[in-house]
């Protein structure tokens, strides 16, 4: 609300600025009037600045003496004669202007009345005129309309914002109430949904835990990668209790203004006691941040923050129907007191959705397109494993718009995988390769595929040597995300698949290229993850940088490394046909299914049995 009120108080200085500008252009363009008038005798623009402006005569006083001169001289084009009670002067001042066109006034400071002697004894072609029967204006002008108005509008805003800020009031944290989500809507979560059951149960009947003496949580944490789904479960969650949804964001208490944080953190309390019985939900509760000893200012009104929201959540009566819920992708980021038992108690870790999940999640979202019937879910949710709900989402919208741009009138398979390779490589590149490129490139391609068939480490589903953002070339290996144990057989032939580009290009063409460098990353992350978290190196121990030198560290590596990479060699020199021509196929077709990948290996492991 802030930056609405510093836009109107902007807009309202503009403004101003602007009338004041106007006014100032007026008045020079009347006082130039005045004075060209005068030099020709004329009184009528005068005589209305009289009525108008009679500030113009203010800037200068002549003496009584000149002004007698003058008009004795008959120097003077017009005469005002203003009584005391139209100026509100102790005495009258009469006002003037010369036949050369200068503005004065003089103070009626005569010992006799120097306004009868103006009106007695004048020279003919003087102009009087007797102010005091026709006062200035008592009015505003447009000009002090439109100021005051501006000024109204400030308070107003200001006023709004003030108002959004008081307990209860306004409409910031404004409820939703009869909310439709239900726990259904939500696809997956399974283990989440069960968590959150004990909530379900107290707010529909808080009266059968009273009865044994139970207190129910008050808070709930959920945590997770983004995307999961948290804000939809929060929501469904106060559908099945049919109680009102408040949400809100860490960020709302934050404020450069001191004390509106905490103002903010009673407002929203108090709008959800008023509901009676409501679910508060704070996405991205680690924006409130964490308690410091920093005297700082800043840091100071962020403990006050933290702390009413200590105050607020231990405030609970147990009569009150009213459960926060947090959720965040850091909680490491939470100050400890917020998530300590009897406050956010309650804590629920969301994952990503495993493959069964994804199919679901890739139906429901495909729902409302018109899509073909050769389209192959089970494999989409193969290929999208790592994917949030958000992403599946946003993958399906991205195969709808690409089936759209073809001027296609239904969403096919290509459309979606296209979009699925995309999502993971980045848009198709315009970089034209040579055939030598290309070459090296369907190689080092059929090189993991073999691998990945024959060690039987994942899924092939397909393989492309089409460039992309990220990539020359890439090879679709699904893997099943039901696997939660690895053995070391497994991981070292995870590292196979990754080191046998490379190898292929060195028995190909005796050398391999850096397009290997991915590979050599991801390889060594594993193999590290051996020797440092699961002791699969040559000995029992962990080896760690605490317990060995970085030199013996290294050399473990290398040395683990080193055997899979060989092994990789003799297992591609076995199968050397059967990777060239894969390699002839992705020429020809730039892309190969993982079925007839498999097809090729299993005809030349037959040929070679017989």
């Amino acid at each position: 609300m802030f930056i609405e009120v510093l836009v109107v108080a902007l807009v309202g200085t503009a403004a101003g600025s602007y009338l004041n500008y106007l006014e100032s252009s007026e008045e020079a363009s009347m006082l130039a009037s005045v004075k060209a008038e005068a030099k020709t005798g004329k009184t009528v623009t005068a005589e209305k600045a009289l009525r108008t402006h009679p500030d113009f005569w203010l800037k200068k006083t002549f003496t009584v003496s000149d002004y007698l001169a003058m008009l004795d001289a008959g120097k003077l084009t017009i005469i005002g004669l203003p009584d005391a009670s139209a100026f509100k002067s102790a005495r009258p001042l009469i006002y003037l202007v010369t036949s050369s066109g200068e503005l004065g006034n003089v103070p009626d400071t005569w010992k006799g009345s120097l306004t009868e002697r103006s009106m007695a004894n004048h020279p003919a072609g003087q102009r009087i005129v007797a102010v005091g029967t026709i006062s200035p204006a008592e009015g505003i002008s447009f000009g002090e309309i439109m100021r005051i108005l501006v000024d109204v509008l400030i308070a107003a805003a200001i006023l709004v914002s003030l108002k959004d800020m008081l307990p209860g009031g306004g409409g910031k944290f404004s409820p939703t109430r009869d909310v439709s989500t239900r726990f259904s809507d939500v696809i997956g979560a399974a283990d989440a949904k069960a968590a959150l059951q004990d909530v379900v149960n107290y707010l529909k009947d808080p009266e059968a835990y009273s009865r044994v003496g139970a207190t129910p949580s008050r808070g709930v944490l959920m945590s997770g990668p983004p995307g999961t789904g948290k804000t939809l479960l929060a929501k469904a969650l106060a559908g099945e209790c049919g109680v009102s949804f408040i949400a809100c964001s860490g960020a709302d208490f934050s404020s450069k203004f001191f004390g509106v944080g905490i103002t903010m953190v009673k407002s929203l309390f108090a709008r959800a006691r008023k509901e009676g019985a409501a679910i508060i939900f704070i996405d991205e509760i680690d924006g409130i941040g964490r308690r410091s000893s920093n005297e700082s200012t800043g840091q100071a009104e962020q403990n006050r923050i933290i702390n009413q929201f200590l105050i607020e959540l231990d405030g609970f009566n147990a009569s009150e129907r009213i459960i926060v819920i947090g959720a965040t992708n850091f909680v490491d980021n939470i100050d400890p007191a917020l998530i300590r038992e009897g406050r956010f108690d309650r804590k629920i870790e969301l994952r990503l959705p495993d493959v069964v999940e994804r199919e679901q999640l890739l139906r429901y979202y495909s729902r409302k397109l018109t899509v073909s019937p050769d389209i192959d879910f089970a494999q989409l949710a193969r290929l999208t494993l790592g994917l949030s709900p958000a992403a599946v989402a946003a993958l399906v919208n991205q195969g709808a718009l690409r089936a759209a741009r073809a001027g296609s009138s239904v969403v096919s398979m290509q459309h979606l995988t296209d979009a699925v390779e995309t999502t993971h490589l980045g848009e198709v590149s315009g970089a034209m390769m040579s055939e030598d490129e290309r070459y090296k490139t369907a190689v080092h391609e059929a090189g993991h595929a073999l691998l990945s068939v024959i060690r039987k480490s994942g899924n092939v589903e397909k393989v492309t040597i089409i460039p992309r953002t990220n990539a020359l070339g890439v090879t679709f290996i699904s893997h099943e995300d039901s696997v939660k144990l690895e053995t070391k057989t497994s991981l070292n032939h995870h590292i196979d698949v990754l080191l046998a580009g490379r190898a292929a290009e060195q028995l190909v063409f005796g050398e391999s290229s850096n397009g290997a460098g991915s590979d050599l990353h991801r390889a060594t992350a594993i193999a590290t993850d051996m020797l440092n978290k699961f002791g699969f190196g040559s000995g029992l121990a962990v080896v760690t940088k605490d317990y060995l030198t970085p030199e013996n560290h290294i050399k473990e590596l290398n040395e683990l490394l080193a055997t899979r990479y060989k092994e990789t060699c003799q297992v591609l020199e076995q199968h050397m046909s059967s990777l060239k021509a894969v390699a002839s196929l992705l020429m020809r077709d730039e892309t190969v299914d993982g079925a007839i990948i498999k097809a090729m290996v299993g005809h030349t492991e037959l040929h070679s049995e017989a």
